[in-house]
């Protein structure tokens, strides 16, 4: 299956996360999508694409995303690890 991997960036807390979003090559289709981000420390480019392609071959679209202060998200400063915030960051990205 050919996948399209298309960057978008969403709102949270005033700023704006950066987002990747796998789905497949053929004309848009609503249905489920997964949304992921890493744990405690990790960006979005690094294994989580592997992932993402999987579950696009298995039917879904997925929406990788970074943190706020991580990757190539907004904030400063940089990596600045808040659970508060990154849990603000997940309501926001189911929310799209």
């Amino acid at each position: 299956m050919t996948i399209t991997e298309r960057e978008t960036r969403f709102a949270s807390c005033g700023m704006y996360c950066a987002a990747t979003v796998f789905e497949p090559t053929r004309e848009r289709q609503e249905g489920p999508c997964i949304v992921m981000a890493h744990g405690l420390g990790g960006i979005r480019k690094l294994i989580l694409p592997r992932y993402a392609r999987a579950f696009v071959d298995a039917g879904y679209r997925v929406l990788n995303f970074d943190y706020l202060y991580w990757g190539d998200s907004d904030g400063s400063p940089r990596q600045l690890a808040s659970m508060k915030k990154q849990l603000e960051d997940w309501a926001s990205a189911i929310a799209i």
